[in-house]
């Protein structure tokens, strides 16, 4: 699982970013919440990915084994074109996120 400690300061952050910018509302709250978790979710598919490669070996029985594509890695992709999704709908760029001091080499971006 993600660190507590990422989390809460990306929260924070995206938080400080809406109020800097006048924009108040539980719907905006709530993106960030989604934000959170499912930055949690990557990262658990990302630790998933690590441990068990791109690829996945399989088999229900004796002779029905093979490899496939691990599952996680498409996953990961939709996930993190969601937080994309959401940091457009809070009028979050990747220009603002470098000034609240986000990594530039991060994934999301």
């Amino acid at each position: 699982m993600a660190k507590k400690k990422t989390v809460t300061k990306i929260r924070e952050d995206l938080i400080q970013y809406l109020e800097d910018a006048g924009i108040y509302g539980e719907h905006f709250f709530n993106l960030v919440d989604d934000y959170c978790r499912l930055y949690e979710i990557k990262e658990m598919l990302w630790k998933d990915i690590q441990e068990r490669g791109v690829a996945v070996e399989w088999q229900n029985s004796e002779t029905s084994k093979g490899v496939k594509k691990n599952e996680s890695v498409g996953e990961y992709n939709k996930v993190n074109s969601q937080m994309m999704n959401i940091l457009k709908q809070l009028g979050i760029t990747s220009e603002t996120l470098r000034m609240l001091g986000g990594d530039e080499d991060d994934d999301e971006f």
